[in-house]
């Protein structure tokens, strides 16, 4: 795709996009970033880009990804400044904080096993604290089903961690 087609194509959809990454970033500024972030995105790939169909869907798309990369690795920044405050905090034995890390890092591992939408859907829900409302704006699906995608992926969750807890217990027995 030349410089011109992609001028005409993709930055009257600038709108369009920023609505998207306000939607799910809740910030003027980052919207802003992100959107020009999906810009230099786009740029890079203009060679491959006469073959999308529909350039509103795949230029909100790529944003939408971006504000989701984006929230899991401020989870991720967060969670580590979290983690070292509750050490410092709690001054407790250091088998009590071997055990909450390694849980810590079970749950962890358990999140990040669950497949799309249920990941994005309980990082934003539970970790980033968004609204219902947002997250359906975010992934493009009704509240009612963000709902029971999000029990869905609670449920599993448990069931993995009791799965986990019986299977050290009987190993801790044998």
């Amino acid at each position: 795709m030349n410089k011109e087609t992609f001028k005409q194509t993709y930055l009257p959809l600038s709108a369009s996009m920023y609505r998207t990454a306000y939607r799910i970033l809740g910030n003027p500024e980052d919207a802003e970033d992100m959107v020009q972030e999906a810009y230099m995105k786009l740029w890079k790939q203009r060679d491959t880009l006469d073959g999308i169909l529909d350039a509103r869907a795949y230029a909100v798309t790529s944003v939408k990804n971006l504000c989701l990369d984006t929230i899991r690795k401020r989870h991720l920044s967060y969670e580590n400044y979290e983690k070292t405050e509750r050490t410092i905090a709690a001054a407790s034995t250091p088998y009590s904080e071997t055990i909450h890390s390694e849980e810590a890092a079970l749950l962890h591992r358990y999140i990040d096993s669950l497949e799309e939408p249920q990941h994005t859907v309980i990082v934003m829900r539970d970790i980033g604290g968004y609204s219902f409302e947002e997250i359906a704006a975010a992934v493009q699906l009704k509240e009612a089903h963000i709902r029971m995608i999000l029990s869905r992926a609670r449920r599993k969750l448990r069931e993995l961690y009791i799965k986990t807890k019986h299977h050290h217990e009987q190993k801790k027995y044998s």
